[in-house]
């Protein structure tokens, strides 16, 4: 059984942008567009960039702008990258640093050195702002991470790969939130996730599935919490469990197998 993300086999020079649609075959015009924008495929696995650039927020501004999103239902994990202003302060001084990831990045990438365009404030103080880079060998020649920054947070689309080239992930973040849909594949190339995101918080349909394609969860989610039909399965196909949910709080009794017969 075919999983639900689009790129179920990429070959290891894969740097394609992300699909027009999600499993469901709605679109994503603005994911598209946010790619244009920072001239490149940009990108991370959650935990990846969650964590290395929690580093970098500690000195930042309280509140960030508010997210712009298409009111209509078919868009509503859109945001517009192209109408924002880019441009740094006044004063400020661009610049490109390379950093050595330390103890507080992700296991799979400490010690790393990544690389991110920015600009300096006169107080010293470095913003990342522009595209940035984490490298799996000291030559800075094979990608892990590409995504963007904009005043010194995660902002736009983002890629992670595994050290053999192939895809590992992809995401949205919009000013340090997690914000759209979010896949995960395993070096086999095959996918093993999509979540949706909105503001920070699963929103819709996630779904997963096993090694071998097989589908493993679904589960439908509002502002955070399971709302609705909650789906297990065994990896042979077999229905596992089945519950309803609103808000957080399960509405049945856990449905193993032998009820569904």
């Amino acid at each position: 059984m075919a999983s639900g993300c689009l790129i179920e086999n990429p070959s290891t020079s894969d740097r394609t942008a992300v699909g027009t649609r999600d499993p469901q075959g709605a679109r994503w015009p603005a994911v598209l567009a946010a790619g244009s924008v920072f001239a490149a495929s940009l990108a991370v696995t959650l935990a990846a960039v969650a964590v290395v650039d929690a580093a970098r927020r500690r000195d930042e501004e309280e509140h960030a702008p508010p997210l712009v999103v298409a009111p209509d239902a078919d868009a509503m994990f859109a945001y517009d990258f192209a109408a924002e202003d880019a441009r740094i302060p006044v004063g400020a001084v661009p610049e490109t640093r390379d950093f050595r990831l330390g103890d507080d990045a992700a296991p799979d990438y400490r010690g790393l050195i990544e690389t991110a365009s920015g600009y300096v404030l006169p107080s010293g103080a470095f913003k990342r702002h522009g595209g940035w880079t984490i490298w799996w060998d000291e030559e800075k020649t094979v990608e892990a991470v590409v995504g963007a920054a904009r005043h010194g947070r995660t902002h736009g689309p983002t890629l992670a790969f595994f050290p053999d080239g192939r895809r590992a992930a992809e995401e949205t973040w919009v000013h340090g939130i997690r914000h759209g849909v979010s896949r995960a594949w395993d070096q086999a190339a095959v996918c093993r996730s999509v979540k949706r995101f909105f503001a920070g918080k699963l929103e819709g349909r996630s779904q997963s599935w096993y090694a071998g394609g097989q589908r493993k969860t679904e589960a439908n989610w509002r502002e955070g919490l399971e709302h609705g039909t909650v789906r297990t399965w065994q990896e042979d196909g077999t229905l596992d469990a089945e519950s309803e949910y609103a808000d957080g709080v399960r509405q049945d009794r856990y449905a193993d197998a032998a009820m569904h017969r």
